[in-house]
């Protein structure tokens, strides 16, 4: 698995030699235990593959960094699931702490389902993986923001890292009130 899968990246559905967003998060997953070192190499390569807007590149070529940018929302789940992970098996957790950049790029019209492009890297927006992780959780939160809404989320303030199932109760949180200053449920904007 390590030679085909991580090395080669040679897996039925990945396109020469690409990484796979969420195939490679997956596959790193077993290495925790015997290569723990590839494991959180990959979870910082990982997270520096996040747009601005929150979506990932779903596969990328290394050299080159062009791949593909998609609409598919699963992947958004696995880096803070594999991170989890990997923290609760080696106790590592200052991989939360590492930097990671974002990418630009045009986003995706409404009538397209993918497109093949070299993104940019964003050099002037870097934030660490817990803040990438609150980004995949819930894209819908300006990427400028997040450091905000850790510091005014009263659950967020004092959690150094969330489990997998702890994150999901966060996604009713999904939208930014300009007004209130905070995060709020959909409920809440309809009270409104």
């Amino acid at each position: 698995m390590l030679s085909s899968r991580y090395f080669a990246r040679c897996g039925f559905y990945q396109a020469g030699g690409a990484y796979g967003f969420r195939d490679q998060l997956q596959d790193v997953m077993a290495f925790v235990y015997a290569e723990a070192a590839l494991a959180r190499e990959h979870i910082v390569r990982a997270a520096g593959r996040q747009f601005l807007e929150g979506d990932v590149q779903h596969w990328w070529h290394p050299h080159s960094g062009r791949g593909v940018r998609t609409k598919f929302s699963d992947d958004l789940a696995w880096l803070p699931f594999v991170t989890d992970h990997y923290v609760r098996v080696t106790g590592d957790a200052g991989v939360l702490d590492e930097a990671a950049p974002y990418l630009r790029m045009r986003e995706l019209l409404p009538e397209e389902h993918e497109v093949y492009d070299l993104p940019a890297v964003a050099h002037w927006f870097t934030c660490n993986i817990g803040y990438h992780h609150i980004h995949h959780l819930s894209s819908k939160i300006p990427n400028y923001r997040l450091r905000r809404c850790m510091a005014e989320v009263p659950d967020l303030q004092h959690v150094t890292r969330l489990t997998f199932r702890e994150s999901l109760a966060c996604l009713r949180l999904t939208l930014w009130d300009e007004e209130r200053g905070k995060l709020i449920r959909f409920r809440d904007l309809r009270a409104a």
